[in-house]
């Protein structure tokens, strides 16, 4: 009788040891580093898309939205680049091949703020460039071409924009490149126009 005793103890431990063991976990440095990584990636990311380049331009990504202000800093407006089209091509009813090689078809999205008034500021194509691959800047880049090449139904307006409506539409640009950087600065705006106190935008024109 007092023999079984220790016995059945043995037992008992044996059990509660083997209910109580856990398979091998990962390593916790194996998660905090890929945790770490993608913090990382995610704020190099945010970071580049919201920078200001050398020509003193915010640097932003297809997408991203954009806010521009008056001199004071009052938002008049916001605005998103939302696609860049590479050799699009134009439905326009007089369309015609692109004078200077390519044509660049933005689409963009735009809020007017309640700050803004009727000729506070307008978006035209003439107030765009393309920093080429050698980074020669070219301008002019309306041309007959790209009035015709969009139907009047998909032309984003000009101008002037009301307060607190909404504009969308696209625009043409005829360019000597397919890539590069295109860069935005609207004219007739004093001072800083964008949050970061640059005077404009500027966007990677997307590899396919």
């Amino acid at each position: 009788m007092h023999r079984a005793i220790p016995a059945a103890l043995a037992i008992v431990a044996a059990l509660s040891a083997a209910c109580t063991s856990t398979p091998d976990a990962a390593p916790a440095g194996d998660t905090a580093a890929a945790s770490s990584t993608t913090s990382a990636t995610s704020t190099t990311s945010t970071a580049a898309a919201s920078a200001i380049s050398p020509r003193g331009l915010e640097v932003k990504a297809v997408g991203q939205s954009a806010s521009v202000t008056n001199a004071e800093g009052v938002v008049l407006g916001r605005f998103t680049l939302g696609a860049v089209t590479v050799d699009g091509p134009c439905a326009g009813r007089f369309s015609r091949p692109a004078q200077h090689g390519h044509m660049i078809l933005l689409s963009i999205h735009l809020d007017m703020s309640p700050m803004a008034t009727a000729n506070s500021w307008s978006i035209r194509p003439e107030d765009f460039a393309l920093v080429g691959p050698s980074g020669v800047t070219a301008t002019s880049l309306r041309t007959a071409a790209s009035d015709a090449c969009l139907p009047d139904d998909e032309r984003l307006p000009m101008g002037p924009y009301e307060p607190i409506r909404k504009y969308v539409g696209r625009l043409a640009l005829d360019a000597p490149h397919a890539s590069g950087t295109i860069t935005y600065q609207p004219s007739g705006m004093a001072g800083p126009v964008n949050m970061k106190g640059g005077v404009g935008w500027e966007w990677a024109v997307p590899q396919s």
